[in-house]
């Protein structure tokens, strides 16, 4: 009889701190607030060229897909990355902020920015281009929010073959 009592009593105990943990919520909208001050950061770093601060806003797993680019994958491959990215002439960036949605179980999100670019092509000239920028982040259990996969494209159509084929 005592047996019973005692698996009675850890049973409903188990009970409990199962249900405490199913009926734990996230306050959504204070991680879309910490989700949307690590954007800022990342922001200002890269309006700032400062892509040593940038960088450190990436996952150690982080997944890079620039456009008509292969993948880069790793922290060490995102690092040489930003830093080639960092050293094009005439690099200037502004960011502005769209979109921060963060999962119900405020572990995941993403955030979506316009980007303003400017840089030199290579001979030179200076050339601009606005390009959607996309973060898919994923908060660490220090609760710090990283960035797994970034993703970004020009808002500019792609050239008609016939438009950059030289005339006949």
């Amino acid at each position: 009889m005592k047996q019973s009592q005692e698996l009675l009593i850890v049973l409903s105990l188990v009970i409990a701190a199962v249900g405490a943990a199913c009926s734990a919520r996230v306050d959504v909208e204070a991680e879309r607030q910490a989700l949307r001050n690590a954007d800022a950061e990342y922001s200002k770093a890269g309006t700032a060229k400062d892509f040593e601060r940038v960088f450190a806003l990436y996952a150690e797993a982080a997944v890079i897909y620039p456009p008509n680019t292969p993948s880069i994958t790793g922290k060490e491959n995102v690092h040489k990355f930003a830093l080639d990215f960092a050293a094009i002439s005439g690099l200037a960036l502004n960011f502005q902020p769209l979109e921060v949605q963060v999962s119900s179980a405020g572990d995941l999100g993403y955030t979506v920015n316009i980007v303003d670019l400017k840089m030199n092509d290579p001979q030179g000239n200076p050339i601009s281009e606005r390009i959607r920028d996309v973060h898919f982040w994923k908060k660490e259990a220090n609760g710090q929010w990283r960035v797994v996969i970034d993703i970004w494209n020009s808002e500019q159509p792609v050239a008609s073959p016939a438009a950059s084929e030289p005339s006949k």
